[in-house]
């Protein structure tokens, strides 16, 4: 899971964040058993105008450089890191390896599953994960 990468204002556009990127990306695929970086993203859809910008610029960005929506999980959600609830994201899947190319099933579950235990300190049986698990797709 990429939770997040910034780039100051004044060094935006200038390939930067994509070269940070393949860095990561190359530095992954010399790790056989990582097939994918999982990222997550907020909706473009909501927010201020600015924050919808933002957000759609920043989900063109990761599409730009090879990621896509992850469709099986339309409601995907994390646990809201600054109170009580949950927050509504998006998730997206940038593929190391062609075999790769999709993230969905169990593998999208297993992912899903160690985001929330090693991202977000929760059990198996926390009920907002047992919520996105039987809201997955596929």
């Amino acid at each position: 899971l990429l939770e997040y990468m910034a780039i100051a204002a004044g060094f935006r556009g200038r390939g930067i964040g994509s070269a940070l990127l393949r860095h990561i990306l190359d530095t992954l695929r010399l790790t056989e058993h990582i097939s994918g970086l999982i990222l997550e993203v907020e909706p473009k859809e909501q927010g201020t105008q600015e924050e919808k910008a933002l957000r759609k610029r920043r989900i063109q960005f990761y599409r730009k450089n090879g990621a896509h929506l992850v469709e099986c999980a339309p409601r995907y959600r994390m646990p809201n890191l600054a109170g009580y609830g949950d927050v509504e994201m998006r998730l997206m899947w940038l593929p190391l390896r062609e075999k790769d190319i999709t993230l969905s099933g169990r593998k999208l579950r297993d992912c899903i599953i160690k985001i929330y235990r090693y991202c977000y300190s929760r059990s198996s049986d926390d009920p907002l994960l047992q919520t996105v698990l039987k809201d997955l797709a596929c």
